[in-house]
């Protein structure tokens, strides 16, 4: 029993491994960014090292980041389909700005901390849709192998007709080195034998 259970969460864990995987990046990247941030505002404001004190005085607006990165990753699907997708994760960190800023005015510790909160959002939206770009560019130029079920890059395609031409232009397509598309059929208005 122990076995077959440990089987079945491996294998789900297995399935959903990229969006794990680029969840704890993105949570890292916005622990780091915000004491980061937080360092950064402190020796620049009171001219002097952090401490713990003042770190925990502010963990507050972190874990509303960390809220907000949530809800709006969710609504977004940042996890789901596109994981990868660098464009979504700007939006993303634009929409967690507007929300942190919104729900950190209700806050009363942390609503002093705009600098802080802006400083994070900046750090996060050039370093999470950096590592986006860089995964997406080592694909793309064949230096990092992912299996062939994922279709994180891949453009979906179908082909209109199922003439002769139109099975050319399917095989062309699932050729073209470099493009990464996902064929998926033909589309026609009659039946006929397909290979």
């Amino acid at each position: 029993l122990f076995g077959i259970l440990s089987r079945k969460i491996f294998a789900y864990f297995m399935i959903y491994l990229s969006r794990i995987i680029s969840w704890i990046i993105d949570l890292l990247i916005i622990v780091i960014s915000f004491f980061i941030s937080h360092t950064i505002w402190f020796f620049y404001y009171h001219h002097s090292d952090i401490s713990i004190k003042n770190i925990s005085i502010h963990f507050p607006l972190l874990i509303n980041i960390i809220i907000c990165w949530i809800v709006i990753s969710y609504y977004l699907e940042l996890y789901k389909k596109h994981n990868i997708s660098y464009e979504r994760s700007i939006i993303s960190s634009l929409l967690l700005f507007l929300l942190s800023a919104t729900s950190t005015y209700f806050i009363g510790t942390i609503a002093y901390s705009r600098v802080v909160l802006i400083f994070t959002c900046i750090l996060i939206t050039l370093s999470s849709a950096l590592w986006r770009i860089i995964i997406t560019i080592l694909y793309r130029h064949q230096k990092l192998k992912l299996s062939n079920k994922s279709s994180i890059f891949s453009r979906r395609t179908i082909i209109l007709g199922t003439s002769k031409e139109s099975m050319q232009i399917a095989k062309m397509i699932n050729n073209l080195p470099g493009y990464y598309f996902l064929f998926l059929g033909y589309v026609g208005n009659k039946k006929s034998v397909l290979d």
